[in-house]
């Protein structure tokens, strides 16, 4: 979840630099769901990052909705929640990706609970 500033956009761009690609979950209100550019990034690096980058909308204020959009994405290896303040903003997620088969890993990075 996130995916788009602060730690996101970072985290993705050093998951593609990397050569994974990255599901990207948000509410797409934010550069259509896009991580921001990095700070002195080229337009060819930033067009880099984006070719393995697939944005999910979804809110986890609706989580039927979240669940149904992941579930329809598949099973993934790694989630990192960025954007999580309390339990009950996490659990959706939780249950969302266990309904779509599980991850590997959770990390739960809450940079906005910070």
């Amino acid at each position: 979840m996130g995916g788009t500033r602060f730690i996101g956009c970072y985290l993705v761009s050093k998951l593609r630099q990397q050569g994974h690609d990255v599901v990207v979950v948000n509410r797409g209100k934010t550069n259509g769901g896009l991580p921001e550019r990095l700070p002195g990034a080229s337009d060819a690096d930033y067009a880099k990052v984006l070719e393995g980058v697939t944005v999910l909308k979804a809110d986890r204020k609706e989580p039927e909705a979240m669940k149904a959009a992941i579930t329809a994405a598949g099973k993934f290896d790694i989630v990192f929640d960025n954007n999580v303040r309390k339990l009950d903003e996490v659990q959706p997620l939780v249950e969302a990706i266990e309904a779509s088969g599980g991850c590997e890993q959770f990390i739960l990075m809450s940079s906005a609970g910070v």
